[in-house]
């Protein structure tokens, strides 16, 4: 009877393998959904023959992932006389009332 791949990988190192391709997917799907943008999981498996016998062999199992960054495209700043950075530029006046969107962080509301 044939054993399904699912079957044989479950042996590998106790299914600590599929317990690592779980978590790594997961992981791997959030992050795509965060940036945007693909990644990659890739799954290698190693057969080679046992050393000393001719009727076993050694199975290795290895998980990468390739997940998806965001580009840091940098932060404007503005120097001081003292030279510190500083978000707003200190010769500049603060208008009433208007905030930075990053320093409003609660949730959007839509109208209807």
């Amino acid at each position: 009877m044939r054993r399904s791949f699912t079957d044989t990988l479950r042996a590998v190192r106790a299914g600590m393998v599929i317990d690592q391709l779980d978590q790594d997917l997961q992981q791997l799907v959030q992050q795509v959904q965060r940036t945007n943008k693909g990644g990659k999981l890739v799954l290698t498996v190693e057969i080679k023959p046992m050393k000393g016998s001719t009727e076993a062999v050694v199975v290795k199992a290895g998980v990468t992932v390739k997940a998806p960054t965001f580009e840091d495209n940098g932060t404007v700043l503005f120097p001081t006389p003292d030279g510190n950075l500083t978000r707003s530029h200190h010769r500049q006046d603060e208008l009433p009332g208007i905030t930075l969107a990053a320093s409003n962080p609660g949730p959007a509301v839509a109208a209807g």
